[in-house]
C-alpha cells in the first residue's frame, strides 16, 4: 500500500508533536495510526477521495485530542470510518464519518465541505453539527430532533460516532478513570442525550452497529446512581 504523502506526513507530524508537548499516547502511536489507515484504505473503493478526506480532517483537527486524554483525535475518526465500512455503508457515508466533526469543532465551513466533497457528504455533516453557542441540554435536544428527521446515512454516521464515544467512556470507566468531569453536562444529562439519540435512530434496529450501541449504553449507565459526578467509575 502506498500512502498518500500528505496523510502520512500529518500522522507522523502529529506523533512527533505529541511527544514534544508531553502528550504522546502510550497506546496509539503514529505508526499504529498508519497501520489502521492502511487496513481501512485497502477496503475503500475510491481510496483517492478517501485520502483527500483523511488529509483534510487530519489538518483541521491538528492539535486536538480525545477529551482529557493523550489520544490523537484521529483515533476517533478512524474508528467511526471503520465502523461504517464494516456496516456496509457506501464510500460517501464512510467519508462523511471522517469529516463529521470538522464543521462543529474546527474553522471549517459547510460550504467548504460542499465544494470539496459534494452535496451528499455536506448534508450529512450539516445534520451532525451542533451549535455550541446553545447550553448543553438545549443543543443536544435540538440535535436529537434533527437526527430523527435525517437520512438513514446520517443516522448511521451518528450511530458510529456515539458507539465510538461510548466505547471510549466504557473502557476508561472499566480501568477506574474519572471521566465525567470532561463533559459539559452531568452524567445524567449525558445518559439522557444518548438515550434520546438511540430513540432518534431507532430505524436502524436491524443493524449490528445499532445493537452494539445499545449494549454499550446499558453497560455504561445501567441504571446507576451518580452520587459524585467527578469520581464515578467501575472500580
Amino acid at each position: 500500500m502506498v500512502y498518500n504523502a500528505s496523510v502520512k506526513g500529518e500522522i507522523m507530524n502529529k506523533d512527533k508533536e505529541n511527544e514534544k508537548i508531553g502528550k504522546a499516547s502510550k497506546h496509539y502511536t503514529g505508526e499504529d495510526l498508519l497501520k489502521e489507515y492502511e487496513k481501512l484504505n485497502a477496503k475503500i473503493a475510491d481510496s483517492e477521495f478517501y485520502n483527500k478526506a483523511v488529509a483534510f480532517a487530519m489538518k483541521k483537527h491538528s492539535h486536538q485530542f480525545r477529551k482529557a486524554t493523550a489520544w490523537p483525535y484521529a483515533v476517533h475518526l478512524y474508528e467511526v470510518a471503520q465502523l461504517l465500512q464494516e456496516s456496509g455503508c457506501d464510500n460517501e457515508t464512510v467519508i462523511a464519518g471522517v469529516l463529521h466533526d470538522t464543521v462543529e469543532d474546527t474553522d471549517t465551513s459547510l460550504e467548504e465541505i460542499k465544494i470539496l466533497f459534494g452535496k451528499k457528504i455536506a448534508s450529512i455533516v450539516d445534520v451532525l453539527s451542533e451549535n455550541k453557542s446553545y447550553p448543553y441540554n438545549e443543543r443536544k435536544a435540538i440535535q436529537a430532533e434533527r437526527i430523527k428527521r435525517a437520512s438513514r446515512e446520517a443516522k448511521m454516521v451518528k450511530c458510529a460516532d456515539c458507539l465510538s464515544n461510548l466505547k471510549s467512556i466504557y473502557f476508561d470507566l472499566k480501568r477506574g478513570a474519572k471521566v465525567w468531569w470532561r463533559f459539559n453536562g452531568s452524567p445524567k444529562d449525558i445518559q439522557k442525550h444518548y438515550g434520546a439519540t438511540i430513540d432518534a435512530i431507532s430505524e436502524l434496529y436491524d443493524e449490528k452497529i445499532y445493537q452494539e450501541l445499545k449494549k454499550y449504553y446499558n453497560e455504561v449507565f445501567d441504571e446507576k446512581e451518580f452520587e459524585d459526578d467527578d469520581f464515578y467509575s467501575f472500580s
